[in-house]
């Protein structure tokens, strides 16, 4: 499989390029991004869920209505 320069450019800024082959979709991406979605799939939710939950408090969460005043 040849790359062009803008694919080659994308992967290496940790970008996705949709691919099609014989119809279906795929998606490229770089091991390293590989690496980091398959530990998340894997990985327990019960034990990522207490860090997901640490992170979105930190920018707020859903209870907090100041963060949806603008959407109807």
């Amino acid at each position: 499989m040849n790359l062009t320069g803008e694919q080659i450019q994308a992967l290496a800024e940790g970008l996705t390029i949709p691919l099609v082959v014989e119809g279906r979709e795929y998606v490229m991406v770089s091991r390293e991004v590989y690496e980091r979605v398959k530990q998340v799939l894997e990985d327990d939710p019960r034990s990522t869920y207490p860090a997901a939950m640490k992170a979105w408090d930190a920018e707020g969460s859903p209870e907090d209505e100041t963060l949806y005043q603008d959407v109807e």
